[in-house]
């Protein structure tokens, strides 16, 4: 039988009982009475208590534990949250030839994030390329190319400006990624319990990609390459990623993986589904705009490399956003569009009829 945490008022009631019981004169029920207080008063350190219990119950499981008792669950199977990490990149400064750019120079953004460079550059030709990293670590120092940055001190002979160089993974500074979340660190605990590692079995590969920063997803393919091939795929932050993820993911398993298998870590293939859809009456632009972020959640849930879609799915989508209204999904021709292996569906452009 489970156990059921009493109430304040029962706890109350059952304390008002008690003090009847064994001070039969003692006005417990009553509201401005001092036995009435502290039955009160007892009560509501006695909830406290319990309250306090069940929290410390909760703590003793992996999928019900906090931040830190979910930690320490965590380490007992040998896994540790994902830490953050900066974005990285360069930026073009302009000036006077000749003018140094120090190490360690530090650059704003109009939102306040800051960069510094990595190395000294000097300016020739009128500009200078040095690299930089963000200050602090999270998603949040990605910046696009062409962003102008600050300079936090002047620096004689050098413009007060730079912009970020189109030279990171998909341009900009990139690779910024925030620490794991609780409920990303107690998926990976729960998958670790219930999938003990196997020396190279499929969910070996996909925790071992997974504990590498910014890694979101991760899928294994068999057979990748041919006979003792294994091919991994994976996403950044729910995109697809750069080259320098994939190679501090291919680096992060080269020591771990069987002797004998060979392994690829490729990014996906973006494989676009476009659509055409009539909305009727309920054509509006809010509904356009919450039909559409249905579609994108309903590819986010369903898709993997190599899936196939099936039309039913994309119109229960659109069906359950607009209710029972009238509308049409263009037909595609099949009732369920086939990927190859690398190929990850995506929402594609949508024309509204």
């Amino acid at each position: 039988m489970p156990f059921i945490r009493p109430t304040h008022a029962e706890l109350a009631a059952r304390n008002q009982a008690d003090l009847e019981a064994a001070l039969p004169a003692a006005a417990a029920r009553l509201r401005h009475t001092a036995e009435g207080v502290l039955v009160r008063l007892q009560a509501m350190g006695e909830a406290e208590l319990y309250g306090y219990v069940d929290w410390v119950a909760a703590q003793a499981f992996a999928d019900t534990a906090e931040a830190a008792g979910l930690a320490l669950h965590a380490a007992t199977w040998g896994l540790a949250r994902v830490g953050a990490t900066p974005a990285e990149g360069s930026v073009t400064f302009t000036g006077a030839d000749g003018t140094v750019v120090p190490a360690g120079t530090e650059l704003r953004r109009a939102d306040g994030v800051q960069v510094s460079t990595d190395a000294q550059s000097t300016v020739a030709g009128g500009t200078a390329t040095a690299a930089v990293t963000a200050t602090e670590a999270g998603a949040a120092g990605d910046t696009a190319a062409g962003t102008v940055l600050a300079l936090t001190a002047p620096i004689a002979g050098l413009d007060a400006a730079a912009t970020v160089a189109p030279d990171g993974s998909g341009g900009g500074l990139t690779g910024g990624a925030d620490a794991e979340d609780d409920e990303r660190l107690r998926a990976r605990l729960l998958d670790r319990i219930r999938q003990p590692p196997h020396g190279g079995a499929a969910h070996d590969y996909v925790a071992w990609a997974l504990a590498v920063p910014g890694v979101s997803h991760a899928w294994v393919r068999p057979l990748w390459m041919g006979a003792g091939s294994v091919g991994v795929l994976l996403l950044e932050d729910g995109e697809i990623p750069g080259q320098a993820l994939l190679d501090t993911v291919a680096a992060a398993i080269d020591p771990v993986r069987p002797v004998t298998a060979e392994v690829y870590v490729v990014a996906p293939v973006p494989a676009p589904v476009d659509l055409t859809i009539e909305l009727g009456a309920a054509d509006t632009p809010a509904m356009r705009q919450a039909v559409e972020a249905a579609l994108v959640a309903t590819f986010a849930r369903i898709a993997a490399p190599g899936a196939s879609i099936k039309l039913a799915e994309l119109a229960n989508a659109v069906n359950l956003t607009i209710g029972e209204v009238h509308y049409a999904l263009a037909d595609l021709g099949v009732q369920e569009i086939a990927h190859a292996p690398a190929e990850l569906p995506q929402l594609g452009a949508i024309t509204w009829s």
